[in-house]
């Protein structure tokens, strides 16, 4: 094989190994992202409930 051939070779690999990085990055930080929108959701509505029955002496009608 020629030098080029070694070259080009070892940069294909390299650019699939750095893809693969990323594609596990994105999974990780996806699943993180899920879990921070879980817990922002779940504050959220139990502040929300909180308001509304100050507000409104809750839904008792």
């Amino acid at each position: 094989m020629s030098l080029k051939t070694n070259i080009f070779e070892s940069m294909i690999y390299m650019m699939e190994n750095y893809a693969n990085n990323l594609e596990d990055i994105v999974t990780v930080k996806t699943g993180q992202l899920r879990e921070a929108k879980r817990e922002t959701d779940e504050l959220l509505y139990k502040n929300i409930s909180k308001v509304l029955h100050a507000d409104f002496g809750g839904f008792d009608y």
